[in-house]
């Protein structure tokens, strides 16, 4: 007879408490679903399920809120580099200026640089520089500051 052992593996705590911060501010309640591991007894052979976490009817994101998760925000100072190029696709303008006002300046404009050409000339398929009044206004302003290094 074959012998299956189940474990249950919990969401860490801290995640599941990110996740519910953030679904309440959208109006919503996710629902998770712990993952397990079932282990044939006395072999080698297991399987792993992992966590689900299901949000249902999220609230769409607008200029105003990225904004309110801008100015709460808390993440490592290149990320919000790349956060640059992600609010400017999404042509969160608001946003998109509010970030290049307070996170670039001539000294760190080659950084900021690297990760704006990494997502927006490299990224999706291809060059995203004619995506939008937003991604062409910040790419300018970026190249200014630099040529005024």
């Amino acid at each position: 007879m074959i012998n299956i052992i189940k474990k249950e593996i919990d969401v860490e705590k801290s995640l599941r408490k990110r996740l519910e911060i953030i679904c309440d501010f959208c109006n919503t309640t996710p629902t998770i679903i712990n993952g397990s591991i079932r282990k044939i007894d006395k072999t080698n052979l297991s399987y792993i399920e992992p966590n689900k976490i299901i949000i249902k009817n999220p609230r769409k994101v607008t200029d105003e809120m990225a904004m309110e998760f801008y100015k709460k925000s808390n993440i490592p100072e290149k990320s919000y580099y790349k956060a640059l190029g992600a609010v400017a696709l999404m042509n969160y303008k608001n946003t998109a200026l509010a970030i290049l006002r307070d996170k670039v300046n001539k000294n760190n404009i080659d950084i900021v640089l690297e990760e704006w050409n990494d997502f927006i000339k490299n990224g999706g398929d291809g060059n995203r520089l004619n995506t939008n009044e937003t991604i062409r206004l910040i790419d300018e302003s970026l190249n200014d500051i630099k040529s005024c290094k």
